[in-house]
């Protein structure tokens, strides 16, 4: 946003110069004997020309004031309009990827049911293999920009909403994070005996209810003393 700016004024030259005409105008009146009408005109024009001087201030001031403020509020609304189509637009991408990506729970619903989703991936779609480890931060597909200025001598408050905007509008939060086991080939899961069980657990039974079990084999290599932990394994079709 361009803003006008601010209306100056010389206090020194509004002041000081009626006062030293006038003044001149005295020595003329008392040394050479000048009229005093001269007089009483000349301090009369210096003091209208100081008035004069006050007013325009004043009156360029408040022109200032109500232009600043119209600017601002086109500037919030033009803001609010960039920020509710990305608001939208992040809705939507969060939508779709959590419909194309359900967690775990929902997942067991789908195969309960025989929903529509169940077995839907096929080897030619570009999410085949790919599960949900779980949540998080992700890019925006769509996002706002905004160009910094490379010299700033004074902050501007509304290019610094618009910054944070931009800054906001690069992310989706609570959005599922993927891992495509195509590209991915070899994949270790490092933490807690206990998370890291529920984890696979999760990525298999995720896996199992996108993927027909003719086009998806699992194997499992399982520690003898936790047969009883994959025992739940038997029952997949895959």
């Amino acid at each position: 946003p361009q803003a006008s700016g601010q209306p100056q004024i010389n206090w020194l030259n509004v002041l000081v110069t009626p006062f030293i005409s006038l003044t001149l105008m005295i020595v003329l009146v008392l040394v050479m004997g000048t009229s005093a009408v001269m007089l009483i005109m000349s301090g009369l024009m210096s003091i209208v020309s100081a008035i004069i001087a006050v007013i325009n201030y004043r009156s360029q001031k408040k022109q200032h004031k109500e232009m600043d403020q119209k600017i601002k509020e086109k500037y919030h609304a033009y803001l609010d309009k960039v920020a509710n189509r990305i608001e939208r637009a992040h809705y939507l991408q969060l939508h779709n990827m959590l419909s194309a990506n359900p967690s775990p729970d929902e997942c067991m619903v789908i195969a309960e049911n025989r929903r529509c989703q169940l077995w839907e991936r096929r080897p030619s779609d570009s999410d085949f293999l790919v599960a949900r480890l779980g949540t998080g931060t992700v890019a925006a597909t769509v996002t706002a920009s905004f160009q910094q200025q490379q010299v700033i001598i004074k902050e501007n408050p509304l290019e610094t909403e618009a910054g944070t905007l931009a800054k906001k509008s690069k992310t989706i939060t609570d959005a599922p994070i993927l891992c495509n086991f195509i590209s991915i080939k070899q994949t270790g899961v490092i933490g807690n005996r206990s998370d890291e069980l529920l984890l696979i657990r999760n990525i298999v039974t995720e896996l199992t209810t996108s993927h027909a079990y003719d086009e998806l084999k699992i194997i499992a290599l399982i520690p003898e003393q936790e047969k009883e932990a994959w025992a739940w394994l038997r029952w997949l079709p895959h």
